[in-house]
């Protein structure tokens, strides 16, 4: 009698399991894809970023023909359209960094010393500079640069009033 009826019950039971875990494991299965697809897309996106950014040393787009001094962390170059004034030109970092505030420490202290060096040769052509950094659109990751454009040193102009610190 009793044990019987356990004997009819242990099967449905361990089905209903079965059929339980199955289900969980193909759940989870689909979960992973799913992350396994979004992470493949997030890749292949950035890898397009990448390879169509105009200041990234391995892309296409790059204008290495325009770079005057090349780092280790950054570098010097013109613009490759929209000159300001004689002498414009931009301070980039290799790696590839959508803001200065966030990029490594040792990248922001090769972009100050280019800014110094900067400031020392215009200083002796008697004209003052004004660096600025425009950041655009933060999330699609646009590479930042620092714009170094120098000024005739009796330019009575105060950059502050123009410019707005971040």
């Amino acid at each position: 009698g009793g044990l019987d009826d356990m004997d009819d019950v242990a099967p449905d039971a361990m089905a209903q399991v079965s059929k339980k875990q199955a289900k969980k494991n193909q759940d989870h299965q689909k979960m992973a894809e799913k992350q396994r697809a979004r992470a493949i897309s997030s890749h292949n996106r950035e890898e397009s970023k990448l390879a169509n950014c105009w200041f990234c040393m391995d892309s296409e787009r790059i204008s290495k023909h325009l770079i005057i001094s090349l780092g280790n962390k950054a570098y010097l170059t013109l613009p490759k359209k929209g000159r300001l004034t004689d002498g414009h030109c931009l301070i980039v970092p290799i790696p590839h960094t959508p803001a200065c505030t966030m990029m490594e420490e040792e990248v922001w202290d090769e972009m100050n010393n280019f800014r110094k060096c900067l400031i020392q040769m215009f200083y002796k052509q008697g004209r003052e500079v004004v660096f600025m950094e425009t950041v655009m659109q933060l999330k699609r990751g646009i590479h930042t640069f620092i714009e170094c454009i120098p000024l005739p040193s009796d330019f009575d102009m105060d950059p502050a009033i123009y410019f707005k610190k971040a």
